[in-house]
């Protein structure tokens, strides 16, 4: 009989595995101890895991909710998020409460979600809390412009590899998760798996299709009882990469490098110096997952909805995104300034940034983070909401202001609040989109609004002050306008923004 192909699904390793020290008592046997307690066989709700948690695998109350938080992100196919965000757009604060603490998900795939927490990407063992102490030029030779991040990039470029080999090394006890009739598991029970692997030669979204329809074992009878280590071996065999997977490059290259077309990963790697602008359109589909990497002195505006996207090792550079129904993954980035409503948000090891959000599950803050402000999201375009709607991201609900704190680094140093004296809109330069948003439909507290407005009537004064004062004087008009042109040009050149308005006007607005 002929081997299938199956591939491991890298999203969930890049976005959903948090990388972090785990207490001893986590192990194989503990979470085969989890299903003894709850009350049925095949789910497990919030308030169960969170106490079995606990008391048997050690994890703090914290630790808990996040996992479970991240495989409900993970799990939502887009129809059902949509779905979801229309209930919590109809709910209050108290029948949200009450949905959090009832929520129930599928206990066997959840049980593979938590032992995969047990894999520790190479680049997770360069995290430091003094890095990037030493800066140098791209031009140097190094991608990312410090030998810290280009040493944590050439790890990430064999991920794929290192993930690869944890889930063929753990098959059997991934497996075991899913026997509970000693070692023997029928078709149904190995559906669980794709959470894990995509089976056949093209990546499907986890849950398209039910895995297993390949292995020969249930084409007679579905409940046939197989030994988990006959599974085991034909799986292993049939092991491959994703095909439409695009790991990261490490190679220095001149030019800056734009993957961007349906059914593969999005690459946008080194632009340095310069702008990218890319929106959806109907005759050029986007990629739904996105990396973004090795990018210096540059604005980069993607104006689509995304399934997930990661940030890496970039500097000074502002990254403005459409809606991320999943993980936006900031990480080894050091002074970015990103704009993106997402279902999700974590950050590793990134320095002096901050991030203007919309998120419907609190912040995640891992090792390494210093300086990092968080702020309710600030801008909008004209098919935001419509991007909102196909994202399954709710506007309403913005827990920007709310991290959880992943690391036993001073929390006091590793991110704060922007305070809302500091707090500015943003307008996207592009006029190109179809849709009826007018403004910004996100939530955001009241303080942070009256400071929007007291800054939008100090400008109407000062535009009144002026008009008025060319109208009274002959000759007034060219000499103000003589002034303020030349005082406009100074803040341009002195803070570096000059770039971006030429790039602007030459920009051609062809997405």
């Amino acid at each position: 009989m002929g081997t299938a192909r199956y591939s491991v699904r890298m999203e969930l390793f890049e976005g959903y595995v948090l990388s972090m020290p785990l207490p001893p008592q986590f192990t194989l046997s503990t979470l085969l101890k989890v299903p003894e307690g709850t009350q049925s066989a095949t789910e497990i709700s919030y308030g169960e895991w969170t106490s079995l948690a606990g008391s048997i695998l050690g994890l703090s109350e914290a630790v808990a909710t996040t996992l479970f938080e991240l495989y409900c992100t993970y799990t939502l196919d887009s129809a059902a998020k949509i779905d979801h965000t229309r209930d919590e757009l109809a709910w209050g604060e108290e029948q949200r409460g009450a949905w959090l603490k009832q929520r129930t998900v599928s206990l066997p795939p959840f049980l593979l979600f938590v032992f995969c927490q047990q894999h520790h990407p190479p680049s997770a063992v360069s995290y430091s809390h003094d890095a990037w102490q030493q800066t140098v030029s791209p031009n140097d030779g190094l991608l990312t412009g410090n030998t810290s991040r280009d040493a944590t990039l050439n790890a990430m470029s064999h991920e794929h590899e290192h993930v690869s080999v944890f889930v063929t090394q753990h098959l059997y006890h991934l497996l075991a998760l899913l026997a509970p009739n000693k070692y023997k598991v029928n078709y149904s029970q190995i559906n669980a798996l794709g959470i894990l692997l995509s089976e056949g030669d093209k990546m499907t979204s986890y849950g398209a299709v039910p895995f297993g329809s390949s292995l020969p074992f249930w084409w007679a009878d579905q409940n046939t009882l197989v030994d988990i280590a006959l599974v085991q071996q034909h799986i292993s065999e049939g092991m491959a990469p994703d095909s439409s997977y695009i790991p990261y490059d490490v190679t220095p290259v001149a030019s800056p490098t734009l993957v961007w077309k349906e059914g593969c990963t999005g690459i946008v790697k080194g632009y340095h110096k310069t702008m990218l602008y890319k929106g959806a359109a109907p005759h050029r589909p986007c990629p739904v997952n996105v990396h973004i990497y090795c990018c210096h002195n540059a604005n980069i505006y993607l104006l689509a909805p995304f399934h997930s996207v990661t940030i890496f090792g970039c500097v000074n550079t502002n990254i403005v995104l459409g809606p991320v129904s999943g993980i936006l993954t900031i990480e080894s980035c050091d002074r970015v300034r990103v704009v993106c409503p997402s279902r999700g948000l974590r950050l590793t090891d990134t320095t002096d940034s901050r991030v203007y959000t919309c998120v419907n599950t609190p912040p995640l803050i891992l090792a390494g983070c210093r300086s990092v402000e968080l702020a309710p999201y600030n801008t909008f375009y004209p098919a935001l909401e419509n991007h909102f709607k196909e994202s399954g991201v709710n506007p309403t609900l913005n827990l920007w202001n709310s991290p959880v704190q992943l690391t036993k680094q001073d929390a006091a140093h590793n991110v704060s609040i922007l305070p809302p004296e500091l707090f500015t809109s943003i307008t996207i330069p592009f006029t190109n989109h179809s849709g009826s948003t007018h403004s910004n439909p996100c939530a955001m507290p009241a303080e942070y609004q009256t400071e929007l407005k007291k800054k939008v009537a100090v400008a109407s004064n000062c535009c009144s002050m002026l008009r008025n004062m060319a109208q009274s004087k002959t000759g007034a008009k060219a000499a103000i306008a003589k002034q303020l042109n030349d005082k406009f040009k100074g803040w341009l050149q002195a803070s570096g923004n000059i770039r971006h308005v030429l790039e602007l006007l030459h920009y051609d607005e062809d997405p």
